[in-house]
């Protein structure tokens, strides 16, 4: 039992291991095409398809879950992330790393569902709430310091060395997980009503408010796939300048998502909704005089992508929260239904990136995002959350 206690602490090692494995190795995207001899666009495509492994296998880790236990599911998928991690590292192929890319994120959302879900019935609501705000925290970390440590790492050691230190790192939580993680679904379901999945995508809120945080998170994907060639070739900053770079944006999103417990109980998620809304869309202003007036790489891009991310983290709690209380389904099923949505729509514009320039992708991803969420939002931003949603 004292041994289950430390359980949190290793699944939150593990957490930023995944996350590791998409934002260490940004630096290094560079060199990753000259080594293989390939395109842009397809090193571009290691990113996509890392966020399209997260999001497809969602339905069958969620229903796994619920049919053979927490744990289980969790530490197959860890195993899949930990030899994929070393498929990348040892890959001389752009094809088979690809492969391993999309065997990564396959691997990292067993972790989500099931992480996330034996938390909740791990522990009471307030112990539950300070795990998943530490877990939520390490979603600005990694992509803050995951660069500037790749950066070190491309230095010294070139870009294998990357994977293989998010290899060891991962074998060694997963490992801990294997002897301490308690199996937490006391209930197994042996049969998932197949109608359960057409009645949340028939529930017009829940869809509406996931496609919005998809296209709000498609902007920010789009920015970690073009960054290295905007930054490192465009206006030849070393990799060293990219990960302090990368730094400002990140740092904008932890400081607002930590400003938005404050300002929902004093001003209720409207004002959340409203200054996240407007913050946002005057980034995608910014952003666009900045192309047009060939403003310098802090002001055409970090300066309007910083405005941009503070803006999205006042938002993406109260949506969360929207998209889980729009529905009476049970919690493992929505949430693997909104990581798809989420995360496919994301996947899907960001692979855009080699039809469309950058900037005009990103404009019109956050057009688009305001007006989702002006649509599915309307009445709220109008007269307020009569439910008191919390943040």
């Amino acid at each position: 039992m004292l041994l289950q206690s430390f359980f949190p602490l290793f699944l939150l090692i593990y957490e930023f291991c995944a996350y590791m494995s998409n934002d260490m190795y940004l630096p290094a995207l560079i060199s990753i095409e000259q080594d293989f001899a390939t395109t842009t666009n397809l090193v571009q495509t290691s990113i996509v398809v890392w966020y399209a492994g997260l999001a497809l296998p969602q339905l069958y880790a969620g229903a796994l879950s619920d049919r053979f236990g927490r744990r289980i599911v969790l530490l197959w998928g860890g195993t899949v992330f930990f030899l994929s991690t070393v498929g990348c590292a040892l890959s001389t192929h752009i094809y088979f790393f690809l492969l391993c890319r999309f065997l990564e994120g396959a691997g990292i959302c067993s972790m989500l569902v099931s992480g996330y879900s034996a938390v909740h019935e791990s522990f009471d609501d307030a112990k539950a709430i300070r795990i998943i705000a530490w877990m939520s925290c390490i979603t600005v970390l990694a992509p803050m310091f995951g660069p500037l440590m790749g950066s070190y790492l491309l230095e010294f050691s070139g870009w294998r060395s990357i994977f293989w230190s998010i290899s060891i790192s991962s074998a060694a939580a997963i490992a801990a997980l294997f002897f301490i993680m308690p199996e937490t679904n006391q209930s197994p379901c042996h049969k998932q009503k197949p109608d359960i999945y057409l009645k949340l995508l028939s529930n017009r809120q829940f869809v509406m408010s996931s496609l919005t945080l998809g296209l709000l998170i498609a902007v920010m994907i789009a920015w970690m796939t073009a960054s290295p060639f905007l930054l490192m070739q465009e206006e030849h900053l070393s990799a060293m300048e990219f990960g302090w770079a990368q730094v400002p944006i990140f740092a904008a999103y932890g400081i607002s998502t930590r400003l938005v417990g404050f300002l929902h109980e004093h001003y209720g998620s409207k004002i959340l909704l409203k200054s996240g809304f407007s913050i946002i869309f005057f980034a995608g202003l910014y952003l666009t005089a900045g192309n047009y007036l060939a403003f310098d790489s802090m002001h055409r891009f970090i300066v309007p992508l910083a405005i941009y991310a503070s803006g999205f983290g006042l938002l993406s709690a109260p949506l969360n929260r929207i998209v889980f209380t729009s529905t009476n389904e049970k919690k493992g099923t929505v949430t693997a239904m909104f990581y798809l949505i989420e995360m496919g729509t994301a996947c899907l514009i960001t692979s855009g990136l080699s039809l469309i320039s950058f900037y005009h992708l990103v404009v019109c991803l956050i057009l688009c995002s305001s007006l989702s969420l002006f649509l599915s939002q309307y009445k709220r931003l109008r007269t307020g959350d009569p439910h008191n949603i919390k943040a």
